[in-house]
């Protein structure tokens, strides 16, 4: 008979199915894409930054805007930018 704090072992076939099992439902989880809804004439301001501008372009859906700012044009990665006012 097992006294009280004593514990049974567990057998490694069980313990290698459970990581298996586990690393399985890892690979089903889906990352979901992130989509950027700026547009061409938001006010944007680049996150970490003073810097406020305007957009321009929006070269991909999901990577560069093209902003004009009182220093120039720059592109921006999506991520970097925070949105203030929608056109």
């Amino acid at each position: 008979m097992l006294e009280a704090g004593a514990m049974m072992a567990v057998s490694k076939l069980i313990k290698r199915q459970a990581r298996k099992n586990l690393k399985g439902e890892r690979n089903r989880r889906q990352v979901q894409a992130h989509t950027w809804s700026y547009k061409v004439g938001d006010l944007v301001k680049i996150k970490g930054e003073k810097t406020w501008g305007i957009i321009v372009e929006c070269i991909d859906v999901n990577s560069y805007c093209q902003i004009i700012t009182s220093y120039g044009k720059r592109e921006v990665l999506h991520k970097h930018l925070e949105r203030i006012q929608s056109l």
